[in-house]
């Protein structure tokens, strides 16, 4: 698992950076965040394809991905940065910062204390080219549960999907 752990160390780096910027810098470490993200299951795919017990477990895998309304879109919006355009953040939210560390898988970012000013990014609309991809129960289901969660949020839970997925892999792997 030595590619997918670096590929997913990748992500993790560009995330936290995400997590860290504003303006520019936010739209190119939220892009580097996708495409990292997308890469991992090349890497898991890459380093284990042909392995009977990982072709079996990642058949499994790929359908849960595949139904899974938020990496279904962030794999599309993945697409969508790394062959049209940045997404703009159309709307903006401010919090106060305690700790930018994720507590949980689910983490929606609301953090708060030193008194500083976090910017929280919004998209008020998922690309038409994105949507074009994906069946629109799809899309209605990530914008019932997504849809008004900041960016940040979105990066940190398929962050740590991916990350779920690399640490069920190694189990497969191993055995």
């Amino acid at each position: 698992m030595e590619r997918a752990r670096t590929k997913l160390n990748e992500a993790d780096f560009f995330r936290q950076k995400a997590m860290d910027s504003e303006g520019e810098e936010f739209l190119y470490y939220s892009s580097a965040t996708l495409s990292a993200c997308r890469s991992v299951t090349f890497a898991l795919q890459k380093e284990h394809g042909g392995e009977e017990k990982f072709d079996d477990w990642y058949s499994g895998a790929q359908s849960e991905m595949k139904s899974d309304p938020l990496m279904r879109v962030l794999s599309e919006l993945r697409n969508h940065v790394v062959k049209r355009t940045l997404v703009t953040p159309v709307g903006k939210t401010e919090y106060e910062v305690i700790d930018k560390s994720p507590k949980h898988p689910d983490f929606a970012g609301e953090p708060s204390i030193d008194g500083k000013t976090f910017t929280r990014h919004k998209l008020d609309e998922v690309p038409d080219d994105v949507k074009s991809n994906i069946p629109d129960q799809v899309v209605d289901d990530f914008l019932e549960e997504y849809g008004d969660d900041p960016i940040e949020s979105w990066l940190n839970s398929y962050y740590f999907k991916i990350k779920q997925i690399v640490s069920e892999g190694s189990g497969v792997v191993e055995d």
